[in-house]
């Protein structure tokens, strides 16, 4: 996700930004562009052409022009977050860094489901594993609690399971004797 290119970061946000400005971007995401200083720019003239709005418009309250300034800097706000994670010295700040953003925490106030939407798009299938746990109190007489645990292993396209078996077992060799005996 760190190591993303810019342009990427931006395609992934676009398509992100489909499911709620589906009409303008069909129109127009080809005008947004990254300059060399990871700024999300946009040719404004040829998007008000485009469109068939200037600056001063506002059908129904909302001028078009204003919703790709503001996703332009919204993207612009997302790239900057994610290649300042690379700035940080360490493994753990890098991950606490990582962690704050896709909270909300940093200048793109992008959410986690949103945020969430945009790594899965940077990241390669192989390098993708999950375990979800879930756990309902139905509180509610005659019915059972459901108690379950997911997990997902690429193991078709990743050595993930094991290098987690190795590991363990690794950790396992140079473990502290029990102190239980019989």
């Amino acid at each position: 996700i760190v190591l993303a290119p810019a342009e990427n970061i931006l395609k992934a946000y676009l398509n992100v930004m489909r499911e709620s400005e589906s009409e303008l971007l069909r129109k127009v995401a080809h005008l947004f562009k990254v300059n060399s200083k990871n700024v999300v720019e946009y040719d404004y003239k040829q998007a008000s052409k485009i469109l068939g709005v200037n600056a001063f418009d506002n059908q129904d309250g909302v001028n078009p022009l204003d919703i790709m300034r503001d996703m332009a800097y919204t993207a612009t706000c997302l790239i900057k977050d994610i290649f300042s994670v690379k700035e940080e010295s360490s493994w753990k700040a890098q991950s606490e860094k990582l962690a704050a953003i896709s909270a909300g925490r940093s200048k793109s106030k992008m959410g986690f489901e949103d945020f969430f939407k945009i790594a899965i798009q940077l990241v390669s299938k192989k390098n993708i594993s999950a375990e979800v746990y879930v756990h309902t109190d139905k509180r509610i007489k005659g019915e059972k609690d459901v108690t379950e645990t997911y997990s997902y292993l690429n193991s078709k396209d990743n050595n993930f399971a094991s290098t987690i078996g190795e590991v363990n077992a690794m950790r396992e060799r140079f473990a502290e004797p029990s102190v239980l005996s019989d």
